[in-house]
């Protein structure tokens, strides 16, 4: 008995000192106890050390800042399955920035909880290395998540736009598992696009414009004649297999572009 009850209180207190595990899927460590990470109370905020900070609760912000800026590198930001709401999308702020002034971010993590009403949900800027967006929830901002630099991963996340932006834009890195709508652009890239829902896209739903890239296993549904399903323009490398295009729009564009086409329906 005495035992046991020294393994109980060994357990407790490793749950009050470790930190954090690194969010993978629909998994990750909520924080608990003392001296685990930074609560964000309020917008907007700027974030100037590295570290994990997490929400307690929804939050929402009507003025014309940025909600949250990110000047720091190795930051982790837990949403906790609460929101993050702005003060609407016809505006210019972002919910979630990474400033760049005076060197590029790296290793950046936004995870788990929802965020609305922004011009962008999530936005890293050219140069910037490591980013990662996992399990987001993304409505009514003209732009989602938006990784122009390198290296980037965006998991799991669903995007569903005011109709008048692009949904996910990621420079090179994976973007994997997602579900995009409702976009003029739905997934522009390059590198691993893979397993990806993309449907409703006023133009293109999976666009690769340079870039060494493979297209694997994405299902995509067109709903106007003038729309396309993949659309590539990329002089580099790029394969393109095991999609499905269905609706009545182009399935598959790629002009003089040499691309390595297989085992992908719609006849091309």
């Amino acid at each position: 008995m005495k035992k046991t009850f020294l393994l109980l209180a060994l357990a407790a207190g490793l749950l009050m000192t470790a930190a954090p595990a690194l969010a993978d899927g629909g998994f990750y460590v909520v924080a608990v106890g003392r001296g685990v990470g930074t609560k964000i109370t309020s917008l907007p905020m700027e974030i100037n050390t590295p570290g994990f900070y997490y929400l307690t609760g929804n939050l929402s912000y009507s003025g014309a800042s940025n909600g949250i800026t990110i000047n720091s590198d190795d930051v982790t930001i837990d949403l906790m399955g609460f929101s993050l709401s702005g003060p609407g999308s016809s505006g210019s702020s972002y919910g979630i920035i990474m400033n760049n002034t005076g060197g590029y971010r790296r290793n950046v993590e936004v995870r788990n909880g929802t965020i609305s009403g922004w011009n962008t949900a999530v936005d890293s800027i050219l140069g910037d290395f490591n980013q990662r967006a996992l399990n987001l929830r993304v409505v009514n901002c003209i732009n989602g998540i938006m990784f122009r630099g390198y290296n980037g991963q965006i998991k799991g996340c669903t995007v569903f736009t005011t109709g008048s932006g692009t949904g996910i834009t990621n420079g090179t890195g994976v973007t994997t598992g997602n579900t995009v709508s409702h976009c003029v652009y739905g997934i522009v890239g390059a590198g691993t696009i893979s397993g990806n829902s993309v449907g409703d896209c006023t133009l293109y739903h999976i666009s690769v414009t340079f870039g060494a890239s493979s297209i694997i296993g994405n299902t995509i549904f067109t709903t106007g004649q003038f729309q396309t399903g993949i659309y590539i323009s990329s002089s580099d490398p790029v394969l393109v297999t095991q999609n499905s295009v269905g609706g009545p729009g182009t399935p598959f564009h790629a002009g003089s572009k040499t691309v390595n086409v297989a085992n992908t329906n719609a006849g091309f």
